[in-house]
């Protein structure tokens, strides 16, 4: 096994260990030793992420406020009036109507 033929498997080796045709390369090739040592330390350091919180929604709001005030985004009012004609609570509605519609084209087609 070479080094390419390695690194294609490489996600599976990551997950539940090589064959022993995997692990001999692996044990032999020091450059695929060290991936695989650098890529388990990179995963073992990614959990200790997960713990972290969301902002508050005041956060998000005040970046937005601060956007806007820039001129780098439209204010929130003048997005979606494209869409602004279909009420809130007619979503489900209208995307019954698109999957009817799709359906139909492709019965068609």
């Amino acid at each position: 096994m070479n080094c390419a033929e390695f690194q294609k498997v490489l996600p599976y080796i990551i997950e539940s260990g090589g064959n022993p045709e995997e692990e001999g390369h692996l044990a032999s090739c020091p450059v695929c030793s060290d991936l695989v040592q650098d890529l388990r330390y990179i995963a073992e350091q990614a959990k200790l992420l997960l713990p972290m919180h969301d902002p508050s929604p005041q956060v998000w709001e005040n970046i937005q406020g601060s956007l806007e005030r820039e001129g780098l985004v439209k204010p929130a009012r003048a997005r979606g009036r494209l869409l602004g004609f279909i009420r809130k609570g007619a979503w489900p509605w209208v995307t019954a109507v698109w999957i009817a519609l799709l359906v139909c084209l492709g019965i068609v087609a």
